[in-house]
């Protein structure tokens, strides 16, 4: 039983995970491709 319970919440944490790094992949890149040309620019 414990096993059962176990498994679904490491399912639902996979899930999640996958849904918080597509997210932190959308919100993060932009983000980070402003400052590293913001970077770039200052190094210049």
């Amino acid at each position: 039983m414990g096993a059962t319970i176990n498994h679904q919440f490491t399912v639902k944490l996979c899930k999640l995970w996958e849904l918080l790094g597509n997210t932190k992949r959308i919100i993060v890149h932009p983000i980070f491709a402003q400052n590293l040309r913001f970077a770039a620019i200052i190094k210049i």
